[in-house]
């Protein structure tokens, strides 16, 4: 209270907040990951529930950090008995970068403990449920957290500060869910058989070294090819995502999607990460790459990337980094959009202070829309 109340001068902040987010912290991280795991390769690869195996110990890691994922995923290769699967964005890299199966993405990682056929649900930090607990002793599932920041009641603690730790953490957390299993439940193998989906085949793995960004320009030179869309951000359960997958269904027939975190996972368990025309680029963080992608193109085609025919579109917003990550394109002058629940009300003052910011600093437009039908027929007007 008392501090700064200039709607004009916090957005500014705002805009720099979100250039320093993207550059000093998707960038930064990107090219670490980059940098320990190599360039993800593309590949196939397997999404939704079905990714866990009745006959075998299913371990499932949830949350954000790289080094977790690695100790993690070499300690389960060890086991012919255990099954890894990822949920959320470290599920996200997972897929990417390993080929390691995506269990479910945010809004459903509750159903993956209530499969009651996982017997450890490892977490770290960001996005996890605090009603985890309370779901773990309905089952048998372990809970075991990671993250000092991140500790949750009841669970079993492991903590992973470097790789020593990581290591350590992933044999004690391999161990109890391998000790874990004799707890199933009787019935709950033929549950899980009889109510789940057929596993979802993607392809995965994509970054801008290999997405053919030169064929991409050329069709965009063409005409064969309207724009380039980003599709990011969170599946907010009160947002009907049906519709707007729909949307980017239709889209894609000339545009290409590059879509990372769980709007990803909801284009990959309808079918469409067909690595021809939807891109699956990695977890929320990889966001950096879909950046990366655009500058290239914008070299290419001898532009500014405010004058490329880019948009990044977070349709069903949850966290603030949504917020962040969309403002830090369109400081880079990409156009984006919001739907519901708005990050800011585009009925008011703020609103129209934000859109005289972009115009005027970075040549880059903000729309606000939770209709489906509505931003369709927005990005199909002439003027658009």
């Amino acid at each position: 209270m008392g501090v700064g109340a200039d709607p004009a001068e916090l957005l500014k902040r705002c805009l720099k907040l979100s250039a320093l987010d993207g550059l000093c912290g998707l960038s930064l991280a990107t090219s670490l990951e980059d940098g320990h795991f190599g360039k993800p390769a593309a590949k196939k690869g397997k999404l939704n529930l079905s990714c866990l195996k009745t006959g075998q110990v299913n371990i499932a890691i949830h949350g954000h950090e790289p080094l977790l994922v690695e100790a993690l995923a070499r300690e389960a290769a060890r086991h012919r008995d255990v099954n890894l699967v990822g949920v959320c964005c470290t599920g996200a890299s997972l897929l990417s970068t390993l080929g390691v199966p995506l269990a479910a993405a945010f809004t459903l990682q509750e159903d993956v403990v209530a499969t009651g056929i996982v017997e450890a649900l490892v977490v770290d930090s960001q996005c996890i449920m605090p009603s985890l607990p309370d779901l773990c002793e309905c089952f048998h599932t372990r809970l075991i957290t990671t993250s000092e920041l991140a500790r949750l009641p009841g669970a079993l603690h492991l903590p992973a500060r470097s790789r020593r730790e990581a290591a350590s953490m992933a044999r004690k957390a391999v161990e109890a869910a391998r000790r874990n299993k004799k707890n199933r439940s009787a019935g709950a193998e033929k549950e899980f058989n009889d109510r789940v989906e057929k596993a979802k085949e993607a392809v995965v793995g994509f970054c801008e070294d290999n997405i053919n960004v030169e064929r991409i320009a050329g069709r965009l030179r063409t005409g064969a090819l309207k724009g380039i869309i980003g599709a990011v951000g969170c599946v907010n359960p009160r947002a009907e995502a049906a519709g707007w997958i729909d949307a980017f269904r239709e889209l894609s027939a000339d545009h290409v999607i590059l879509t990372t975190g769980c709007m990803a996972f909801e284009l990959g368990r309808r079918g469409l990460l067909d690595g021809e025309r939807i891109f699956h680029m990695g977890s929320c963080v990889n966001n950096a790459r879909i950046a990366a992608a655009f500058r290239r193109l914008a070299d290419l085609s001898g532009r500014k990337m405010a004058e490329m025919p880019f948009l990044v579109s977070c349709p069903m917003p949850i966290t603030e980094k949504s917020v962040s990550i969309g403002l830090f394109f369109a400081t880079l002058g990409c156009d984006v959009h919001f739907g519901a629940p708005f990050p800011i009300n585009p009925h008011t003052g703020a609103a129209g202070t934000l859109a005289a910011l972009l115009g005027k600093e970075f040549a880059s437009t903000a729309m606000f829309e939770s209709s489906p039908a509505a931003f369709l027929r927005t990005l199909r007007s002439p003027a658009t």
